[in-house]
């Protein structure tokens, strides 16, 4: 019995590191490019990329681009797979807040709780 809770000790060690090291493979995972579409919006089915990375300091950003205009993200959080960005737009002058999730090459979501995205990475 005292041989058997270290090895249970080891043992649930072991699985809290596999999970961290999984999580943080699984964030690494939404890093890139993406076309989007964001459906039904006011202005119609509008279309744009986006760019979600780590700058110099390793802290995440994400910049939209529409049109040929530039537009940075205020504010980009990760878990797992599912990003969270919130962006002041010019555009239609107030906040834009995006719940994306990214499975495989594909990501999906909403924009404002009430427009569906849909896209798909670029390589």
């Amino acid at each position: 019995m005292k041989r058997l809770v270290p090895l249970l000790i080891a043992i649930m060690c072991m699985q809290i590191v596999s999970a961290q090291k999984k999580k943080m493979k699984e964030d690494e995972n939404v890093f890139g490019k993406y076309q989007i579409t964001v459906l039904d919006s006011p202005r119609g089915d509008t279309k744009a990329t986006l760019k979600i990375w780590k700058n110099d300091d390793g802290e995440v950003e994400a910049e939209f681009v529409e049109n040929g205009k530039k537009m940075l993200a205020d504010k980009v959080e990760i878990t797992g797979s599912e990003i969270y960005i919130e962006r002041y737009s010019e555009q239609v002058m107030y906040n834009e807040e995006w719940d994306l999730k990214v499975e495989g090459d594909k990501i999906s979501g909403y924009g404002n709780s009430e427009f569906r995205v849909t896209g798909y990475r670029i390589k």
